[in-house]
């Protein structure tokens, strides 16, 4: 015996068990309308367990195994009094076993769904935890203008990025997860907001400046080549730009480069803090003998200007006012760097800005984690077990 296909395409009167055997369902094409039409035209009247007391499946009455014995009996005793009475009188232990049992089972199933629901969100937090690595050239020279939404993605798609990999891998995500990940309330307006990022984010380019053996090169590159969204489930495709390879893939081979924690860009909420606290992150020398030691990085102004793409503010007390002192207090409060500054001058005229920066000690970094995930949607608890 054999399946036959239907034309339609619709399913088989074979279909595989989850034991991998094949269960014969030879009435698979009758609809439960059909069913219905069969009923009322032959004038079929099926049994009071059915139309009157509403049971959904009838089998021995009162049956000690069932799992629904005690509810089918509730609902057929207004009917049949005397009946329930008798069942409960032979099958009463095995009746109370059963309910003990039904009840473990609930807790068990709840408590499965509990250890998903933390399996879920200890993803969503070991998301966060990913570890970007860039080369420091790329981060220091890079030139172009992005909204913070358009950064975070970008950062998303770094941190994805492993230190042994030897081509960018396509990217998979759900629109509803990475709000989750980046602490955005999954609304239409968000996931709408998040696809126009996508979208602008294809069309933009920046030019890199790197150091090689023969001297300084000017590279223009693109941040993503593809992108998919499948309609319905919002399941997004990504894939990084071919010309970021020299700037995130092999950095332990050529050196020079800077590892931080995605959940720092997350939790940084404008595009001028992100770019000012990843430039000074690259100033941070990670050995344990100087990373907790003060490091100073002096900017013209004008240098100051294009790195964070700030060229609207010319006069020095707007761009202290609108980027400077704004930036430096939410890294100072949502980082793992520690960051002032000081006003370099000439006469009267403030010529340099001064970073003074170092690395805050593990306690700190680590409340400063736990904080993090608390504010954007994961408990400390939570963020504790990832670590």
């Amino acid at each position: 015996m054999r399946s036959v296909p239907r034309k339609d395409g619709g399913p088989l009167c074979f279909t595989e068990a989850s034991n991998g055997k094949y269960r014969l369902k030879p009435l698979y094409y009758v609809t439960d309308s059909d069913k219905q039409w069969y009923k009322d035209y032959y004038k079929i009247r099926y049994s009071d367990a059915y139309e009157i007391y509403e049971l959904k499946r009838t089998g021995c009455c009162g049956c000690s195994i069932s799992a629904s014995a005690v509810k089918d009996l509730e609902k057929i005793e207004p009917f049949e009094p005397n009946l329930v009475k008798a069942a409960w009188n032979v099958f009463e232990e095995s009746y109370r076993y059963r309910q003990k049992y039904n009840e473990y089972k609930e807790k068990r199933k709840q408590g499965e769904t509990k250890m998903q629901k933390n399996e879920k969100i200890c993803t969503i937090t070991e998301s966060r935890m990913q570890i970007i690595a860039q080369s420091n050239d790329f981060i220091r020279h890079s030139r172009t203008k992005m909204t913070a939404k358009e950064l975070d993605i970008i950062y998303f798609l770094f941190s994805k990025v492993k230190p042994k990999d030897k081509d960018f891998n396509v990217v998979e995500i759900e629109l509803g997860e990475l709000c989750k990940i980046l602490g955005i309330e999954i609304t239409g307006k968000n996931y709408n907001n998040l696809k126009k990022s996508l979208k602008t984010l294809s069309d933009k380019s920046a030019w890199i400046e790197y150091s090689e053996n023969e001297g300084t090169t000017e590279k223009l590159i693109r941040w993503v080549d593809t992108y998919e969204i499948k309609k319905g489930s919002g399941l997004i495709k990504a894939h990084l730009s071919q010309s970021l390879k020299p700037f995130l893939l092999n950095l332990i081979k050529y050196g020079f480069y800077t590892q931080t924690e995605f959940i720092y860009f997350i939790a940084l909420r404008t595009g001028y803090s992100k770019r000012l606290y990843e430039i000074l992150r690259t100033h941070i020398i990670m050995k344990v003998e100087q990373a907790y030691r003060y490091q100073f990085k002096k900017y013209t102004l004008e240098e100051l200007r294009e790195l964070l793409s700030a060229q609207m503010y010319l006069k020095y007390f707007d761009l202290k006012r609108r980027v400077l002192e704004p930036s430096v207090k939410e890294i100072n409060l949502k980082t793992d760097v520690e960051v002032t500054y000081n006003e370099i001058k000439k006469g009267r005229e403030i010529i340099f800005i001064e970073f003074v920066i170092k690395l805050k000690n593990v306690d700190e970094r680590f409340n400063k984690i736990h904080e993090i995930n608390n504010k954007l949607g994961h408990t400390e608890k939570e963020a504790k077990n990832v670590l």
